[in-house]
């Protein structure tokens, strides 16, 4: 899922939670936080939806449904 899609449906959530949330997930191996491949289907919408990790931008979330 793009990140640019998630946080409009989870509006009343703060980003910041958010975002704590998803790399609390991330490090319990239940998702993964991924870089676009591709820079030229990247909007600005992408950017400024993603998590900046150790200065890597981070614009999708996998989660393996159990």
């Amino acid at each position: 899922m793009l990140l640019r899609d998630l946080r409009p449906a989870l509006r009343d959530v703060p980003r910041e939670a958010l975002d704590r949330a998803l790399l609390a997930m991330q490090e319990e191996g239940r998702l993964l936080l991924y870089h676009m491949d591709n820079a030229f289907e990247r909007t600005r919408e992408d950017d400024e939806a993603a998590i900046d990790i150790s200065g890597a931008k981070r614009h999708l979330l996998y989660m393996e449904a159990e």
